[in-house]
């Protein structure tokens, strides 16, 4: 596998196609696949029709593909403290979001991060609006941050410094 900064300089296919099938058996063999697949085939109108139970279970998943190890138990217990109506009650909001308010990143993040979501910094608010919201959002890891912040000749890397040091 290619140095990150050799691979952002590469324009051969086959090195970026290989290192993102790596960073996916990496997310894969961390999780169990079928829950991967049960978080990604979620959209908003199947989150609409969720009861109270069933969005905190949605949750919990999530936070499971999302996070690892002890992180995860950490990230399990804040999700735990708050009650399941306000999580549902982030969820009515989150639903009832229109174009206007989608056009705001730093509204809808805030409408998912913590304390609205207790464990969802920046990352995972970010990675569940791609979730929900497609067209409008997407979403990078913190491995790739942290990849991204490795880069020497990226424009950006003042402000994605910013970013991954928090």
């Amino acid at each position: 596998m290619l140095d990150i900064n050799d691979l952002w300089d590469s324009c051969d296919e086959r090195e970026w196609l290989a290192a993102l099938g790596g960073s996916w058996q990496t997310l894969v063999g961390r999780n169990d696949p079928e829950l991967a697949k049960s978080v990604q085939t979620v959209d908003l109108e199947s989150v609409r029709r969720l009861g109270i139970q069933e969005w905190y279970e949605f949750l919990s998943r999530y936070f499971q593909l999302q996070f690892a190890g002890k992180h995860l138990q950490q990230k399990l217990k804040e999700l735990d403290s708050s009650s399941f109506e306000h999580l549902f009650s982030v969820k009515c909001n989150l639903v009832a979001t229109n174009e206007s308010d989608l056009a705001d990143t730093r509204k809808c993040l805030n409408l998912v991060r913590s304390p609205r979501i207790r464990g969802l910094d920046y990352p995972g608010a970010s990675g569940l609006l791609a979730l929900l919201f497609q067209e409008w959002f997407g979403a990078a890891s913190t491995r790739v941050l942290s990849s991204l912040c490795k880069i020497d000749s990226l424009p950006e890397k003042r402000k994605m410094r910013e970013v991954c040091d928090g």
